[in-house]
């Protein structure tokens, strides 16, 4: 549960320290292109053999089960790359990293917190293994960080849509979908779709 705690509160901040650089013009879509190259090279070093630094840094926030070392990291700035490079918006832009960081880590911590504990009552998600109360802390907490950009229903409805989608845990093939890269996208094209609809 602590390296679970560590790698969600990461995960805030990965997403929430481009928006203020990008948002105050410190760096721009080429760096991040350059930094993604530079990751996926880091972690297909580091797969090879250990890094100062870096080792010690996967060992405390990587999954186990990760295919490349530092795949969420990577994921997740292929994911606010794609936002860029489809919507021409920023304010859509970042709300939707919002969704991401706020939805999926308060979801995970949530989920996580119901599985160890017995005495409490909870309620499984019927397509999934995990609870509809993390669920609805990952809708709620989604909901507030994305309101800092869009309006309160385009925040509402692209929390409830990403959050359910991700619960459903949607596969292409026989490998899963990376939240990373799901949830931004559909947050922005909700978004926009509610632009036009209402």
């Amino acid at each position: 549960m602590k390296k679970e705690f560590r790698r969600k509160l990461f995960h805030i901040f990965a997403c929430i320290i481009p928006i203020i650089l990008m948002s105050k013009n410190i760096i721009s879509l080429i760096h991040l292109v350059v930094l993604l190259i530079f990751g996926i090279v880091i972690s297909l070093i580091s797969k090879k053999k250990k890094l100062p630094i870096i080792s010690w840094f996967l060992k405390k926030f990587d999954r186990e089960e990760v295919i490349l070392p530092g795949q969420g990291s990577l994921t997740l700035l292929l994911g606010i790359i794609l936002l860029f490079l489809i919507f021409n918006e920023e304010n859509v832009i970042y709300a939707s990293i919002m969704i991401l960081a706020m939805g999926d880590s308060f979801n995970a911590l949530i989920g996580k917190q119901l599985k160890r504990t017995k005495h409490l009552k909870k309620t499984k998600h019927p397509f999934s293994e995990r609870y509809i109360e993390g669920s609805i802390a990952g809708i709620i907490a989604a909901t507030l960080g994305a309101m800092v950009f869009v309006s309160i229903t385009e925040a509402l409805i692209a929390s409830v849509v990403a959050m359910s989608i991700e619960s459903v845990e949607l596969k292409l093939g026989r490998h899963l979908i990376d939240d990373n890269i799901l949830i931004p996208l559909i947050a922005g094209g909700v978004i926009m779709a509610v632009r036009v609809l209402v």
